[in-house]
């Protein structure tokens, strides 16, 4: 399950375990409802500016969503605040997979304008088989790695964490995914 802070009538909390996919749903709910405002912030940054000069203005700000969602994610694995385990509902700990979801679809927007994708993407696009390969090593090399022996826990009871590589790798076997569906041959 999912953890959720759970008081009683005396105010005396503690973590329980919910329904295991709800995390999810409301990580996504403030993802969309915060979607708009980074919208406009970013429409304002990039007025003025075209073509190349949008793009840039788009994938900086892409960058400097991964780079603050990394960062809280390793502030949370190193200090461990008291709030750590709430923190794995909260949308800043899974930013940086929105932004590559987000930059996938910059890319793709802009290769249906008639731009030009960087040719690593058009050749990762035109071999799934190599992708699908590459996403399913990632895969194979996650599931071997040592997990954390707490439910939900960031640490195991001796303090190894495996966080940080991991969701790394989950956000790159993602976008390794979805190369050939994005940008290969759409017949």
């Amino acid at each position: 399950g999912v953890p959720v802070q759970v008081c009683n009538d005396a105010g005396v909390c503690h973590v329980a375990y919910g329904i295991t996919q709800a995390w999810s749903i409301g990580v996504e709910i403030t993802f969309y409802l915060l979607l708009p405002l980074y919208a406009m912030l970013i429409t304002r940054v990039a007025r003025g500016r075209e073509g190349k000069g949008q793009l840039v203005v788009l994938f900086a700000g892409l960058a400097v969503l991964y780079l603050a969602s990394t960062g809280f994610r390793a502030y949370v694995v190193v200090a461990s605040p008291s709030w750590a385990e709430q923190s794995l509902l909260w949308l800043p700990m899974f930013l940086d997979l929105f932004a590559i979801g987000m930059a996938l679809a910059v890319l793709s927007a802009a290769l249906a304008k008639g731009r030009v994708i960087p040719r690593a993407l058009t050749w990762f696009g035109d071999h799934p088989n190599v992708c699908w390969i590459i996403a399913g090593v990632i895969f194979f090399g996650v599931t071997r790695m040592r997990y954390p022996d707490r439910p939900f826990g960031l640490h195991d009871s001796s303090g190894y964490s495996d966080y940080l590589p991991r969701q790394f790798l989950y956000g790159l076997a993602s976008a390794i995914w979805l190369f050939p569906a994005m940008f290969g041959d759409q017949s």
